[in-house]
């Protein structure tokens, strides 16, 4: 069974996955310049998904059940993470507690 073009590992995704653990190390960092890079950066990859990849993707290989699945899931993770960007670029602080009057 031949692999087709488009599923195809070259070296760029090797780059690419790189480049993606890379933007996730600055997270670690924990400041508000390496939160707005990773912002940028998970807006892109939302952007080229959705304008993208998944046109490309279902012409060339037809959608069925598990890709659909995956690109759902994959979106939903992106667009959690970016959830998770903008509060913490603004510098929202989600465990202070207040005093509870009970």
């Amino acid at each position: 069974m031949e692999i087709p073009e488009l599923d195809a590992f070259i070296p760029a995704m090797g780059v690419f996955y790189a480049v993606c653990l890379g933007v996730s190390a600055l997270v670690l960092t924990d400041r508000k310049w390496a939160w707005r890079v990773v912002s940028v950066f998970v807006a892109l990859l939302l952007a080229v998904g959705v304008l993208y990849y998944h046109p490309v993707a279902a012409e060339a290989r037809g959608t069925g059940f598990v890709d659909w699945l995956e690109g759902s899931v994959c979106m939903g993770l992106l667009s959690g993470a970016g959830s998770i960007c903008v509060p913490d670029m603004l510098g929202v602080d989600f465990t202070s507690r207040r005093k509870s009057l009970i």
